[in-house]
């Protein structure tokens, strides 16, 4: 609570001690935009035109007039969203910083969009699910707050477009609202609607801006236990399940390679894991071996890759029915190309949902920042082609949506079908 509090409190002193930037300056950056992104970007021309690229650009720059930064840098950020590449964005959080947020957060399950987090002066919205947004539809919703959204496929609104609910500016640029309340159709636990608001919060209120706790089991399965390691393993002896949870592509030796010795001391080596995982399965034939990469928001794909050679080439273990990887809508990047290779080179049976980002993608991102605003901008290097054609996301083999009662009660469905397999 602590914590929460006191970031509210530095979001206030932000806005009080904070200067607008002026038009002109703005201009500048505009222009540096846009030089510098196409000249930078491996193809930023593949999905929109140099032509509508550059006339957005101008249309910007001529109507800055009576604009908030904010304001500015939200449009910004929907230019390059027509880009489809949601590794080229611009880093906007120095800006978000200058207004209060509503303290809410959703979430997408299998049953649909729900509330996941919020503070006590909305806990009534607490574990609901929505039905409507400002009078929209789910759906037309999350269209309406794409337009901030590079989309690399049908799934990444899903993951991408929640956070911007929370900011009253993008509400209102997105044509989702005029003021800065959400009016939020939700559905009770006994089927029946009703409406409630979130707004931006006074933050000298503690009593409100204490969170909401959602109700959970007081045991919750492995899946959620804390992810401060980058990389773990845990034999299940019960369910004869070797776990390996995979958050990060990041270690100490792709740091060493990319000649960071400094930034490598802060990563563990992979090489130790990967030669006592296969260890541990070469003298228990018997384990299945469950490799979690439902977190893994990406890095470098190469301790990844190789670890997949490597478990292909042990016969009692590269099967369908011993060999599980799970994904699911937050695999993003890197670990998008491990999960791709595991599928190619072995028997492994992917698990889960598809991440909102296809095999073939975007990628290996570099940035640079605007002179006035002080903006970062990010963009992709490179065209990470794993499979042929262009398939718009990666198919699991069994697809397995967690529901928002699992989360709720802490389950794990993906894990527990891997415990069941083999026992019916």
């Amino acid at each position: 609570m602590k914590n929460l509090i006191s970031c509210f409190f530095l979001l206030f002193v932000a806005l009080k001690g904070y200067a607008q930037i002026s038009p002109e300056k703005w201009r500048a950056d505009i222009e540096f935009l846009r030089v510098e992104l196409p000249a930078k970007h491996v193809d930023l021309f593949s999905k929109i035109s140099n032509k509508d690229f550059e006339k957005d650009l101008r249309t910007l720059s001529e109507n800055l007039a009576g604009q908030s930064d904010l304001q500015i840098g939200l449009q910004l950020q929907a230019i390059l969203s027509k880009a489809g590449d949601s590794h080229t964005r611009l880093e906007l959080r120095p800006l978000m910083l200058k207004e209060l947020p509503i303290p809410f957060g959703l979430g997408w399950y299998a049953d649909g969009l729900y509330v996941s987090g919020t503070v006590k002066r909305f806990e009534q919205t607490l574990s609901k699910k929505v039905l409507k947004i400002n009078g929209f539809t789910v759906k037309d919703a999350l269209e309406k707050m794409g337009v901030f959204v590079g989309q690399d496929n049908e799934f990444t609104l899903r993951k991408d477009a929640l956070p911007w609910f929370r900011f009253p500016t993008a509400i209102r640029l997105a044509g989702l609202g005029a003021t800065d309340t959400l009016e939020l159709l939700l559905e009770n636990p006994d089927g029946q609607p009703e409406t409630r608001k979130v707004y931006p919060l006074d933050i000298s209120s503690r009593a409100d801006m204490m969170p909401a706790k959602v109700q959970q089991q007081s045991k919750r399965d492995i899946r959620w236990q804390p992810t401060q390691s980058i990389f773990s393993m845990q034999w299940l002896a019960e369910d004869s399940v070797l776990y390996v949870q995979y958050n990060r592509c990041l270690s100490r030796e792709m740091s060493l390679a990319m000649g960071d010795s400094a930034g490598a001391q802060t990563y563990p080596p992979f090489q130790p894991l990967s030669d006592s995982v296969v260890a541990f399965v070469q003298r228990t034939p018997g384990a299945k071996l469950f490799f979690d990469i439902r977190f893994n928001g990406g890095g470098g794909a190469n301790d990844g890759i190789n670890f997949a050679k490597r478990l292909a080439e042990i016969p009692t273990l590269n099967r369908k029915e011993k060999l599980f990887v799970a994904i699911n809508l937050y695999t993003s990047s890197a670990a998008v190309q491990v999960a791709t290779v595991f599928s190619q080179l072995t028997r492994a049976t992917l698990l889960g949902d598809p991440p909102a980002m296809p095999s073939n993608h975007f990628g290996e991102a570099h940035s640079f920042t605007l002179p006035n605003s002080g903006l970062v901008v990010f963009y992709s290097t490179k065209f990470m082609r794993m499979v042929k054609g262009n398939p718009a996301f990666l198919q699991p083999d069994v697809l397995l949506e967690m529901k928002y009662e699992d989360f709720r009660l802490g389950r794990d469905p993906v894990l527990d079908y891997v415990r069941r397999f083999g026992s019916d």
